[in-house]
C-alpha cells in the first residue's frame, strides 16, 4: 500500500466517523498507546521511548539492549553508525510490538548543566539535524516509526512546564529550529512531539506560528504532531494550531470539550477532520509496517560495543595509552565495578557493567579499591587504601562519574563540579609518583581541575551496556579512539554566556545570548575552553593536504575538496569538519562533517557541497538572506584546529531588519539591548489569582496549597523520585499525568479554595457534569 493509498483509505474512514469518534482519537488511549479503531481493524499504536534502547512506558518489564546515550553517540560524528544503532533499536521495538518510538530528541545543548542533556546530540544544529535524520532513516528500515522531539526551545528542566523561552527570531530559526528543518529535509518521521514550555508567551502545543507556519508550511511536515506528556494547556487552541494528539491519556472533560467546541462553532469540524485523517494515516501505516516487518530480534551486544568504542573521546594522552601487555593496572573508583552507563531517568533494564572484570578478561593483572562512596564522599581510610592499591600498579585508572540524580529529567544540575570527595581522592593519588589515567563516565561536561596533572583522560560518556568492554578495548589498544566532542567543554560554568540568564527568573527563560551558543561563542569571543568542539585525539596522526574550491554538482553550489592522509603507524578514523566564517572576524559555523577510516599511509579526498543557505542569515522579515561578504572555507580537526583554508567572495542581499550582536557581550546583554533583539522585554506572570497553571510551590502560601504540597512531596519520596520536580508542575499537568486520580473537577475546586472562594469550591466539587461538558476552558482558572 503506497502513500496515496493510505491517504485515500484514511479519508474514507474519517468520512464515516461520528463527531464523538473523531474527538476520541485526539487523545492517547493511555501512556503507551494511541487510540484504536476496532471497527476498522486498526489496533492501538504502541509507543515507547527509544533514545538509547527500547523503554516501554506502561511500567512493564522490558529488557533490551542499552546503547550509548545520544550525547555519547553524537561524538562518533558517524551517520552510518547512528543509523545502524537506530535500526537495531527498531528491530527490538518491532519484536516487542512497539510501532512508534519517541526518539530522537533534537534539543540544542544551550547550557551544559541541563539535566536532560545526555538525551540530546549536540550544541550544534547541523550535527543534531544530520544525526537525527540518520536515526529516523535507520528506523525506517525496520518498519518502526520515529518521532522528533522536543519542538522547541525546551532547554531547561527546572520549572520546565511553566518556563517561557524568550528568544529572538534569528536565534530561534538559526539555532533551535534548524535541527528540525534539517532532519525533516533528509528523513520522514511519522510524528513530531512538541515541548512542554512556552516560546515568547505561547505554549508550544498551541502555537500556530510554530506548528502550522513553521513546522507544516515552511518545513513541509505532514505527519502527526503530538504533545509531550502533560504539555497541553488549551486543547481547542492546540487543535486550531494543528496539534493532533494530546498525550498521555484522555479525560472525559477533554473529549467533551472538543465535541462542544465543534457544536458551538468555536472549532470548525473541518479542522477536526484533518486531525483525524493524520491520526488514521499513522494507524494504517503502523499496521502495514507491523504486517510487513516479520522481524524477530535478539539483543545486540556486538552493535552496542562497536557504538561505544566509536563514540569514546580521548581528551588527553601523554603517551601512557594504550596500556601495554604485562602492565599492572590499579583501578580506583566507586563505580568501577558498576559503571554509570546511562542517565538517571529513562533507564533501560540491563545487566550491571564491571569494568574491572573487563580488564581482567584481557589478561591484565588488576587490583581494585573504591576510594570513595557512590555519592562522591570519601574518608581518610578509603583514600589510604586507594593510595596503597595505586602504588602496587604500573598505571592507575580512576573511574569518575556523577552521583545519582545529577543527570535526570526534571532537574538541572547546579554546577559543573565533581563531588569534593572525588577531587580530594584524585589530588591524594597524584601526591605519589604514579601515572594516573582518568576514565570519565558522564553525560555532559564537568570541570577537571586536575586535567594538567594526570597522564590521560578518556571520555566514555554514558556508553551503554558495552561501556566496560569498549573502555578496556581502547585503553589496551584493541580499538583506536576516534570520537570527537559534539559540545564544547568550558573550563568553568561562568564561561558559558547562557548561564548568566539560566534559571534566573521565576518563569521567563531569557535567551539573551542569542546565537552565541557553544563553540560559536567561545571561538568568536576568544574565550579558551577546556576542550573545544570537535576535539578528540587518536593513537595515530592525520595530515590535511589542503582545500580546493570548485563548482558543485548542482547549479548555484560550491564544492570544497579536502585531502587527508594517515601519517601514523595504525589504522584510524578522522572526523573532517568544514567551517564557514567571515574573513573579518573569528565567527564560524560548522557546515559539513565526514568520518573517514584510513590505513597507515592512505590518502583520501572528501567533497563537501555548500549551498547559498550556508552563507545565509535569518532576518526579522522572516526570510533567509544571503549575507554578502568575503568568507573563509576551513577544513578542521576541531573548531580550534584549522588545518586548511580557502577564500571565496559571496554576493547576496541587502539585509533589512538584521540585528548583529557582539559575542564578547553575550553574557552581559542589557535590558535595552535585549529589548532591541526581542522587540519587547518579557514580563513575569503574576502569582495571583491562582489558576490551573499555578504550581504547587506557588500555591503553598494557601492552606489547601500547603496540604497538596505535603501530600505530593510525601508521594514523591515513597516513589523514589529524584528531587521533587512536581513542586514546579502546574496543577493542569498533575491532573493530566495522574491517570484519572486527580480530575479537572477536583483541580478547579482546589484552585477556587486557594483563591478564598469557599462556596464556589464546594459547588465545583459537586457539579461534575456541568464542568466536564463545558467548552469554557477557563474553568480551571477559578
Amino acid at each position: 500500500m503506497g502513500f496515496t493509498d493510505i491517504k485515500s483509505q484514511a479519508e474514507e474512514i474519517v468520512s464515516k466517523l461520528s463527531l464523538e469518534e473523531k474527538a476520541l482519537l485526539c487523545s492517547g488511549a493511555d501512556f503507551s498507546h494511541i487510540e484504536p479503531m476496532p471497527d476498522y481493524e486498526l489496533g492501538s499504536v504502541t509507543v515507547a521511548d527509544g533514545s538509547h534502547g527500547v523503554l516501554t512506558l506502561d511500567g512493564k518489564e522490558c529488557r533490551s539492549t542499552c546503547f550509548p546515550s545520544p550525547s555519547a553517540l553524537a561524538c562518533s560524528f558517524d551517520r552510518t553508525l547512528v543509523s545502524d544503532v537506530a535500526g537495531a533499536i527498531g528491530r527490538e521495538a518491532s519484536e516487542k510490538g512497539v510501532s512508534l518510538l519517541l526518539a530522537p530528541s533534537l534539543s540544542i545543548k544551550r547550557n551544559p548543566i541541563g539535566g536532560r542533556n545526555f538525551e540530546y546530540f549536540s550544541e550544534d544544529p547541523l550535527v543534531a539535524g544530520e544525526l537525527g535524520a540518520a536515526y529516523i532513516n535507520g528506523l525506517d528500515r525496520t518498519g518502526v516509526e520515529g518521532c522528533l522531539r522536543h519542538f522547541v526551545c525546551g532547554n531547561t528542566e527546572n520549572k520546565r512546564y511553566v518556563a517561557n523561552s524568550c528568544v529572538d527570531e534569528r536565534t530561534l530559526n538559526e539555532i533551535y529550529l534548524e535541527p528540525f528543518r534539517i532532519a525533516l529535509k533528509k528523513s520522514q518521521p511519522a510524528a513530531v512531539m512538541t515541548a512542554v514550555n512556552r516560546v515568547n508567551g505561547e505554549y508550544c502545543s498551541e502555537s500556530d506560528n510554530l506548528i502550522r507556519e513553521k513546522l507544516r508550511d515552511k518545513f513541509g511536515f505532514n505527519g502527526v504532531v503530538m504533545s509531550d506528556f502533560g504539555a497541553v494547556n488549551d486543547r481547542i487552541a492546540a487543535l486550531k494550531a494543528s496539534l493532533d494528539i494530546e498525550m498521555p491519556g484522555k479525560t472525559s472533560a477533554t473529549t467533551e470539550q472538543i465535541i462542544e467546541a465543534v457544536r458551538s462553532g468555536e472549532l470548525s469540524e473541518s479542522v477536526l477532520d484533518e486531525t483525524a485523517k493524520r491520526i488514521v494515516e499513522l494507524s494504517i501505516s503502523c499496521k502495514r509496517n507491523k504486517k510487513n516487518s516479520g522481524l524477530f530480534s535478539e539483543r545486540h551486544p556486538r552493535e552496542a560495543r562497536i557504538a561505544a568504542g566509536e563514540s569514546a573521546v580521548l581528551l588527553k594522552n601523554d603517551g601512557s595509552l594504550p596500556i601495554q601487555k604485562g602492565t599492572r593496572i590499579a583501578v580506583i573508583g566507586a563505580s568501577a565495578e558498576k559503571l554509570t552507563i546511562q542517565g538517571d531517568s529513562s533507564q533501560i533494564d540491563c545487566d550491571d557493567v564491571n569494568f574491572v572484570a573487563c580488564l581482567k578478561e584481557r589478561g591484565f593483572e588488576v587490583s581494585y579499591s573504591a576510594g570513595c562512596n557512590d555519592d562522591g564522599t570519601t574518608n581518610d581510610m578509603m583514600i589510604r587504601e586507594a593510595r596503597e592499591t595505586a602504588r602496587g600498579g604500573d598505571i592507575t585508572v580512576v573511574v569518575i562519574n556523577l552521583p545519582y540524580g545529577e543527570q535526570t529529567e526534571g532537574v538541572d544540575r547546579s554546577s559543573l563540579s565533581l563531588p569534593d570527595g572525588v577531587l580530594k581522592l584524585v589530588d591524594q593519588l597524584l601526591l605519589d609518583d604514579i601515572r594516573v589515567s582518568v576514565l570519565l563516565c558522564v553525560g555532559s561536561p564537568v570541570e577537571l581541575p586536575f586535567e594538567r596533572r594526570v597522564s590521560s583522560i578518556l571520555l566514555m560518556g554514558l556508553a551503554g551496556e558495552a561501556a566496560g568492554e569498549a573502555a578496556a578495548d581502547i585503553l589496551t589498544g584493541r580499538v583506536i579512539p576516534s570520537g570527537k566532542l559534539a559540545e564544547t567543554w568550558p573550563r568553568r560554568l561562568n564561561n558559558v554566556p547562557a548561564n548568566a540568564y539560566y534559571n534566573k527568573n521565576r518563569k521567563n527563560s531569557e535567551y539573551r545570548e542569542g546565537v552565541w551558543v557553544g563553540y560559536r561563542y567561545f571561538d568568536a569571543a576568544g574565550v579558551d575552553p577546556l576542550f573545544p568542539f570537535g576535539y578528540g585525539l587518536s593513537y595515530t596522526t592525520f595530515e590535511y593536504l589542503g582545500i580546493s574550491l570548485g563548482y558543485g554538482s548542482r547549479k548555484g553550489t560550491l564544492c570544497a575538496t579536502v585531502g587527508v592522509r594517515n601519517t601514523g603507524a595504525l589504522c584510524g578514523a578522522e572526523v573532517v569538519q568544514l567551517y564557514v566564517g567571515k574573513t573579518k572576524s573569528d565567527q564560524k559555523q560548522l557546515k559539513g562533517f565526514e568520518k573517514v577510516i584510513l590505513l597507515p599511509g592512505q590518502t583520501t579526498f572528501l567533497k563537501f557541497e555548500l549551498t547559498m543557505m550556508d552563507f545565509s542569515v535569518y532576518a526579522r522579515d522572516g526570510i533567509w538572506h544571503v549575507d554578502p561578504d568575503e568568507y573563509y572555507i576551513m577544513a578542521a580537526s576541531s573548531s580550534r584546529d584549522i588545518r586548511a583554508v580557502a577564500r571565496v567572495s559571496v554576493e547576496g542581499d541587502e539585509l533589512h531588519g538584521f540585528v548583529e550582536t557582539d559575542p564578547k557581550k553575550a553574557a552581559s546583554v542589557s535590558d535595552a539591548e535585549f529589548e532591541k533583539l526581542l522587540g519587547e522585554l518579557p514580563k513575569e506572570m503574576p502569582h495571583r489569582p491562582f489558576t490551573g497553571n499555578s504550581t504547587l510551590s506557588e500555591l503553598k502560601p494557601s492552606f489547601i496549597g500547603r496540604v497538596m504540597y505535603a501530600v505530593a512531596e510525601a508521594t514523591a519520596k515513597i516513589n523514589g523520585d529524584i528531587g521533587f520536580p512536581q513542586a514546579d508542575m502546574p496543577l493542569r499537568v498533575l491532573c493530566s499525568l495522574s491517570g484519572g486520580s486527580l480530575s479537572n473537577r477536583r483541580v478547579r475546586a482546589r484552585v477556587l479554595l486557594a483563591n478564598g472562594k469557599v462556596f464556589a469550591s464546594f459547588g465545583a466539587m459537586f457539579r461534575f457534569d456541568k464542568y466536564t461538558k463545558s467548552p469554557n476552558r477557563k474553568r480551571l482558572d477559578g
